[in-house]
């Protein structure tokens, strides 16, 4: 195979020496344009291969470059090249040239030209015998097949940009052939990556798009299930709004209406005390007409004066007065049974009254005034009498709460009154704040080792009911 030979490089300046079969200025050129690029090749130890067209005729270069770690005779960064030159045609086994331009490294230039760490130790390379040792070992080993350049080849491509690289193991195929025709030039090293580590790399990134695409997949999924629930949960809230307005609507009513029926029930409670006046007038008559000590008062006579004696008018006028004194107890009962009633708690009232009863019975007719055993009986009942049930219903988030167990403590609470009585008001303790019928206010306490005790009760001495009382621990 017929080839030409060019060491260069800068063992203290640029220098080079040449085998004499190529032409001068070809020659020139080609260690210019190394020389030039000595900065810009960050390989330590690659073999870069051209495809040049110089006066009409084809040439592929193969250029064994040491740079990095070679230093001139001054110690400074410097390189090495071993440049085999091919007119005419390109070898098809690049690895084979790899192979023998580093044999010849280390046959012919190491300890000649540079030593075994990489500096230099001549100052040229004007010896021709060193040289000729270097061509002789170059010539008695290349083996190579070669094959003709052809119109496929791009003239001078090096204006493009991109590096082209290949891994030894690579370096043989056509597609490496294919690349030196687009780009001109190619770099060939053992650390570039081989094909086979990115068709390795390219099985990795298919599987792990597909397992990307999986997961992407099953995620999708996840999304479209979480926006179906949002959309039903949305639609339950809107359903729980629209039934929280709905409840408050009938609260409201019935508030409406027991105010009404409150209303009604406080000017029957007027009629039946003017009904009460006038019995006491009546009674008042009665006890004149009849001349008899009737609520600590005596009454004389009309006419002439008395010639019995006490004890015989008494005996004489018991029946009427047993009489009277019945009816006077039964309209006393019926005003109480009807002022505190209230239609909502009978068994309250019954209580109540059977303490009153119990109490009429043991009041003295004979030694007490009648105001005395009216304070006497009013007295015990109102403190035997439990106030009666108002319906308190607890709202949060428009929800009513039907347990404690459903109460948050952290958000605002709301209180309706669904029978408010008059008298009637919220009592607390331990709560920071007032409470009004049907507006929010926030569980604050004064002390937080104390609960809150809420209760809808009247201002006077009566029970509070227990239905009317609200404790939060």
């Amino acid at each position: 195979m017929d080839f030409e030979l060019i060491l260069h490089g800068k063992p203290n300046a640029g220098s080079h020496k040449v085998t004499k079969g190529l032409e001068e200025t070809f020659c020139q050129d080609l260690v210019d344009r190394f020389f030039k690029s000595m900065d810009n090749i960050k390989e330590t130890e690659t073999l870069i291969v051209d495809a040049r067209y110089w006066k009409g005729k084809w040439y592929s270069v193969y250029t064994l470059w040491l740079g990095g770690k070679i230093t001139d005779t001054a110690d400074r960064t410097s390189f090495l090249a071993i440049s085999l030159i091919v007119p005419d045609q390109y070898l098809c086994l690049v690895s084979a040239v790899y192979d023998l331009l580093i044999n010849a490294r280390d046959e012919a230039v190491v300890e000649t030209y540079i030593s075994r760490t990489g500096k230099y130790k001549v100052q040229d390379f004007s010896d021709s015998a060193t040289f000729d040792r270097l061509v002789s070992y170059v010539r008695s080993n290349c083996v190579n097949l070669g094959e003709k350049f052809d119109s496929s080849f791009l003239q001078n491509p090096e204006s493009t940009s991109q590096k082209c690289c290949y891994n030894i193991l690579d370096c043989d195929s056509r597609a490496f052939v294919e690349d030196l025709k687009k780009y001109g030039r190619v770099y060939v090293s053992g650390t570039y990556v081989s094909k086979d580590s990115q068709l390795l790399k390219t099985d990795k990134y298919l599987g792990d798009l597909q397992n990307a695409k999986s997961k992407l997949g099953a995620q999708e999924a996840q999304i479209t299930q979480l926006t179906t629930k949002v959309k039903q949960l949305e639609s339950q809230l809107t359903t729980k709004n629209s039934t929280a307005e709905g409840v408050l609507k009938s609260l409201r009513e019935q508030v409406a209406q027991a105010n009404n029926k409150c209303t009604a029930l406080e000017k029957q409670n007027a009629d039946l005390i003017q009904k009460n006046k006038r019995y006491q007038d009546n009674e008042e008559q009665i006890s004149k007409l009849l001349g008899v000590k009737v609520a600590g008062h005596t009454i004389p006579q009309q006419g002439k004066p008395i010639t019995e004696s006490p004890n015989m008018m008494l005996k004489s006028h018991l029946p009427v007065i047993n009489t009277v004194l019945l009816v006077i107890l039964l309209l006393i009962t019926l005003i109480c049974f009807l002022n505190l009633g209230n239609n909502e708690s009978s068994a309250t009232t019954y209580e109540g009254q059977r303490d009153y009863d119990k109490v009429a019975e043991t009041v003295s007719i004979d030694t007490d005034t009648e105001e005395e055993r009216q304070g006497y009986i009013d007295a015990a009942r109102e403190s035997s009498i439990i106030d009666v049930d108002c319906e308190i219903v607890l709202f949060q988030d428009n929800v009513p709460i039907s347990s404690m167990e459903m109460l948050d403590k952290k958000k605002p609470l709301t209180i309706i009154v669904r029978n408010p009585k008059e008298g009637y008001g919220f009592h607390v303790k331990n709560l920071s704040g007032e409470i009004k019928d049907g507006e929010e206010f926030k569980l604050e306490k004064i002390n937080k080792d104390e609960p809150i005790v809420i209760e809808y009760r009247s201002n006077g001495i009566r029970k509070p009911n227990p239905a009317n009382v609200i404790t939060i621990k």
